[in-house]
């Protein structure tokens, strides 16, 4: 079966990456980048480079505001240079977005359901 977003070549990591797995990764590091959306829109995002039992991800993650509180807690620091290292479970789920239910990718503690 192909997925729908089989066809749009992202270098960012989507919630259907997951395969509606659980994937434990490791935060090797986050940087601010500018990020192009829909309608050529252009955002400063925090991106993530990430690893799986230490092979590098060829895809980046693009850190959502609800992901980074969590982060921040898990690294005891605000600041995105502090949270290399940092391991964490991604999962696949849906939220709200502009009156739209879309899917997302949310996190917890790496090791815990």
């Amino acid at each position: 079966m192909t997925h729908w977003r089989e066809f749009n070549k992202s270098k960012y990591l989507a919630a259907s990456d997951l395969d509606g797995k659980d994937v434990a990764v490791k935060i090797e590091k986050v940087t601010g980048q500018e990020v192009e959306g829909e309608n050529g829109r252009r955002d400063l995002c925090r991106v993530a480079q990430i690893s799986v039992n230490g092979t590098p991800c060829k895809k980046v993650w693009i850190v959502n505001t609800t992901n980074a509180k969590v982060i921040a807690k898990l690294a005891k620091s605000n600041h995105i240079e502090d949270w290399g290292g940092v391991e964490v479970t991604l999962y696949a789920t849906t939220t709200k977005l502009k009156g739209e239910v879309v899917d997302c990718i949310r996190i917890r503690l790496a090791g815990v359901k």
